[in-house]
């Protein structure tokens, strides 16, 4: 049988690390779309303002897509080696 080599506190580590950051990242754009929003009701609406606009929404799937990958690949596969290396100690 193969050996197997894993440092939970490590897995565990990255684990929340990533949810932190992931939750970091929704925050934050939410914050900057708020603020993008904020600038067209005060009068920014001019060509440039569209697109920006357009460039950050273009940006913001671009994020999400990437949280959720994490939240829906990275984040399990190391819950379950978690899980996985418990039942083997």
């Amino acid at each position: 049988m193969p050996k197997i080599a894993i440092d939970t506190e490590s897995i565990s580590a990255i684990m929340k690390r990533l949810t932190e950051a992931s939750e970091g990242i929704q925050e934050y754009i939410e914050s900057v779309e708020k603020s993008v929003n904020l600038a067209e009701l005060e009068g920014w609406n001019d060509k440039k303002y569209y697109e920006f606009k357009e460039s950050f929404y273009d940006t913001k799937y671009s994020a999400m897509s990437v949280i959720s990958k994490i939240e829906e690949e990275q984040i399990p596969f190391l819950s379950k080696l978690l899980s996985a290396s418990e039942e083997l100690l």
